[in-house]
């Protein structure tokens, strides 16, 4: 009955990849115990006593769930998302139960290849989010293992953030779809526990470079869907790297990175790069960032603050004269800066 409810029947009528889907979703079923109660993740689950059995070649199993779902999701112009949907599930908790089977991942010529078709070139949004999702499993729950006794040289947060790190560069031909991407980079990040201080000083400066070449690609009215999620990324990225770095911080104004938030992502004129909700708070959460960790920061976004203000003040000033009452018996409200629909309620109000 569990054979026939979870499709086997159709195997021999499939496609290849379907076939493989359903043979995973099988295996799954199968070699997984049930999720624990308490289970965050999808991917918190143990695999059955049998399934360490001499009976299943385990490492045979991984090697084909990498191949079948490379083949699948190299071809983007048919979403195939389906057989690595059905492999992760159980790849992560396989990887994560035996070093024999990381090291296969380790050795998978296509591994660079398959990340960035599962993670940037991949249409599918549910395909990328749940690769994101699976490494970041993988690596979270191997983090603090010791190598002193083990087969592995380095373990997954390290090797996956060096070939991630790979695509930095090309990044900006996936405007559209690296959202999950960028999102992965920064949990790797954050488990790189060991690093001395002042360790990502240089990828630091070519993410300010690299920002500082975007082009301007969001709407200017900013509306929802119009996000640069490349722009967004490496702007959350940059204040990941601020708060575990705090030799950063300090450098920000060495960088020019307080002069291109402020200048060319916030506030330019006539129209800032920053133009989306999620690209504005990802600056001002960068900006913020980096005057928390330097007092000499801090003072140079203040006084650009005050700057800002008078410059909003003397413009209205130049506008016209807003404490006299005009002929008609109405009184005006002065925008002052951002204010214009609170103004605008009080003004129907009375």
């Amino acid at each position: 009955e569990p054979l026939r409810h979870h499709g086997v029947q159709r195997l021999g009528q499939a496609q290849p990849h379907e076939a493989f889907a359903l043979l995973f979703r099988l295996l799954a079923r199968l070699l997984l115990q049930p999720p624990a109660s308490g289970a965050r993740s999808a991917y918190d689950r143990e695999l059955r006593p049998a399934a360490s059995g001499a009976a299943l070649d385990r490492l045979a199993l991984v090697k084909v769930m990498l191949l079948s779902s490379w083949d699948a999701v190299r071809d983007t112009a048919r979403d195939r998302g389906d057989v690595l949907l059905a492999a992760l599930p159980l790849l992560v908790p396989l990887l994560q139960a035996d070093e024999d089977l990381l090291l296969a991942l380790y050795d998978f010529e296509a591994l660079p290849d398959w990340l960035r078709a599962v993670l940037l070139a991949s249409p599918n949004a549910e395909l990328r989010a749940e690769a994101a999702a699976g490494l970041a499993h993988l690596a979270a729950r191997l983090a603090r293992r010791e190598l002193r006794d083990s087969k592995l040289q380095a373990l997954p947060h390290t090797v996956l953030l060096e070939h991630l790190l790979r695509f930095l560069p090309a990044v900006d031909a996936h405007a559209a779809t690296s959202a999950e991407y960028f999102a992965l980079l920064r949990r790797l990040v954050k488990q790189q526990t060991a690093v001395a201080r002042g360790h990502w000083a240089g990828l630091a400066g070519s993410l300010v470079n690299q920002l500082r070449a975007l082009p301007a690609r969001e709407r200017a009215d900013g509306a929802p869907g119009s996000e640069d999620h490349v722009l967004v990324g490496l702007l959350r990225l940059l204040r990941t790297l601020f708060r575990v770095d705090a030799a950063l911080p300090a450098r920000a104004r060495e960088l020019l990175l307080i002069d291109e938030l402020w200048n060319r992502c916030l506030f330019a004129l006539p129209g800032a790069r920053c133009r989306s909700r999620d690209a504005r708070q990802a600056a001002y959460a960068l900006l913020c960032e980096c005057a928390r960790g330097s007092r000499e920061v801090f003072r140079e976004v203040l006084e650009r603050a005050e700057r800002q203000l008078a410059s909003l003040r003397a413009g209205a000033a130049a506008a016209g004269a807003p404490n006299e009452r005009s002929a008609f018996g109405y009184v005006g409200l002065v925008n002052q800066g951002a204010t214009c629909y609170m103004n605008s309620l009080l003004q129907q109000m009375y």
